[in-house]
């Protein structure tokens, strides 16, 4: 922004500045770049076999500003909040409209902290009166700037920027544009400072005291609209007054305190002050409920069969099934399975995979083979839930000696139409080259046991007396590697999403670890990016540490 500025201004010229403006400029993205690249890299490898790959603009523009949740930058619970526990009386609700542009409500908490903006009124004051009041130097049309390209792109599906935006490279993968508020925070907060530093300054004139009598009946005007219930009506309205009538206290108190040092009748030290901690009290209301919440979160994930529901390491692993989709039953919290210690079959993650869900017929199946002791179970005739211990699910690791080979696209249509003995069989879709014997043949007392089981790192010993196939009840993910007796060996996606690995007779000690190339690819490269950085600052400061750099400059 400052090259283009003092090109337009004709403050560079020659070649040499314009060189040093360009690497000036592009220098700390590079750098940037290179120290992000530990992360990228790794997370650039598991987007390829994530649904985020194929992000629709659907699923890219949830979390989108509404228009009318403009006015949340004054009274922010104005359409609910969320305290963490479900039970606020007023629980959010944002009336908008679809894809379609039929009218619809948002009741997901997940909106009420994805579109969160609020910075305090004190700081959209003194922000408003700087843009109003200051000239339009190049650092405030930047402020200027990000403000707007924050706001229109953060609007979303209810704005072309992001259409736009959406059309390119890198961007497209983007989602939750609201998150683009952050710009407009930036822009208000900076020049909520300079604003202050207007009012200290300037002297008094009719002009100035317009400007700044502008900027608060903006923002009363805001707060008398939420307070006329356009916004909620019916039940939702005494909230909605209650929380319109604090603003409007702090509004004018803020105001006040602006007004006392335009005219230079209170010590600018002590109005600071003051605005501080009118700042300081107006965040904890409004987000005080959100992020001081009543709750106990270490009661609400402490479970009092969490024992029972725990594997032991490495020999008694399953998996527990909490969540019946048909009926909206989650048994337990979403991230309890984590937190416990319960390896739950249902979780969550931003970049799930393409394979997720087994294609089989019914949850009892999928449960069956995904290595599932205990699942939640709806008793419909009693109208309660329990947890079911099972007996027939597969183990964690087990050998076949029977192998079916599929097309890609086919075997999903197969797993849900065809009965499979899991047990016996393994379903692949690559050719391998392994001798399997007859069915009669196989070596019924094969076993199977694991030696060691942690999140990166997998031994077993696996005794059979004629060839096999090493089945795992484990997603199948490439960056997996395994070594049989300390030798490489290839991994192969079995009964969709899992693992097999081709075994000769014998006893053998199989190890699979996770080996990702791009982490280790994106680790050389932040090492290097940081080592070069620190050499050019100590090369950088020794050149330059009797020279005096104007920060203005």
């Amino acid at each position: 922004w400052i090259f283009i500025s003092d090109i337009k201004s004709k403050t560079v010229s020659d070649t040499k500045p314009i060189v040093k403006y360009i690497v000036a400029g592009i220098l700390p993205f590079v750098i940037a770049f290179g120290i992000f690249q530990v992360q990228y890299q790794h997370t650039l490898e598991l987007t390829q076999h994530s649904l985020r790959s194929e992000m629709t603009y659907e699923k890219a523009s949830e979390g989108s500003l509404d228009i009318k949740q403009i006015f949340t930058a004054v009274v922010p619970k104005m359409f609910g909040y969320d305290q963490g526990d479900r039970k606020v009386p007023y629980f959010f609700e944002l009336p908008t409209t679809d894809a379609h542009g039929k009218p619809t409500v948002l009741k997901s908490t997940y909106f009420y902290w994805e579109t969160g903006f609020y910075f305090g009124i004190a700081a959209l004051l003194l922000g408003l009166y700087g843009f109003i009041a200051l000239p339009k130097t190049r650092i405030i049309t930047f402020l200027i700037a990000i403000s707007i390209l924050g706001f229109t792109y953060a609007l979303g599906s209810h704005s072309v920027v992001f259409d736009i935006m959406q059309s390119l490279p890198l961007f497209n993968n983007l989602r939750s544009p609201a998150r683009m508020m952050f710009f407009v925070i930036t822009a208000f907060s900076v020049m909520a400072g300079f604003g202050f530093d207007r009012l200290v300054s300037v002297e008094k004139n009719k002009n100035e005291l317009i400007k700044l009598s502008t900027a608060g009946g903006i923002i009363i005007l805001m707060i008398l609209m939420v307070f006329s219930g356009i916004f909620a009506a019916g039940k939702y309205q005494t909230f909605v007054s209650g929380f319109a009538s604090n603003a409007l206290i702090i509004a004018i108190l803020a105001l006040s305190l602006a007004m006392a040092v335009y005219s230079k009748k209170v010590n600018i030290f002590l109005a600071g002050g003051l605005l501080i901690i009118l700042v300081i009290i107006d965040l904890r209301i409004a987000t005080g409920s959100f992020y001081e919440s009543p709750v106990d979160f270490s009661q609400i994930y402490r479970r009092q069969d969490e024992k029972v529901f725990k594997p032991t390491y490495p020999d008694g692993l399953f998996r527990v099934s909490t969540r019946i989709k048909d009926y909206g039953i989650i048994a337990m919290q979403r991230n309890a399975g984590m937190l416990s210690g319960v390896m739950m079959v249902e979780g969550y993650n931003p970049l799930i995979l393409k394979r997720y869900e087994l294609p089989l017929k019914t949850r009892e199946d999928r449960n069956m083979l995904w290595n599932t002791k205990y699942e939640i179970t709806l008793d419909t005739a009693k109208r309660m839930t329990y947890y079911r211990e099972r007996t027939d699910q597969v183990p964690r690791a087990w050998l076949v000696g029977s192998m079916q080979r599929l097309d890609s696209n086919n075997i999903a249509d197969y797993m849900q139409t065809t009965d499979v003995d899991y047990m016996q069989t393994v379903l692949v879709e690559d050719k391998i080259n392994i001798n399997l014997p007859n069915e009669h043949d196989f070596d019924t007392s094969s076993a199977v046991e694991f030696i060691e089981y942690a999140n990166n790192r997998m031994r077993l010993k696996t005794t059979s007396k004629t060839n096999a196939m090493l089945v795992l009840s484990e997603v199948y993910y490439p960056a997996w590697k395994a070594y049989i007796d300390g030798n490489s060996a290839e991994i192969y996606r079995a009964n969709y999403n899992f693992r097999a690995i081709p075994i000769k007779a014998g006893e053998h000690i199989v190890e699979l670890k996770y080996e990702s190339a791009a982490f280790v690819k994106g680790s050389y490269i932040s090492t290097a990016t940081l080592l070069l950085s620190i050499l050019g600052l100590i090369f950088l400061r020794r050149r330059y540490q009797d020279v005096l750099i104007d920060p203005v400059d």
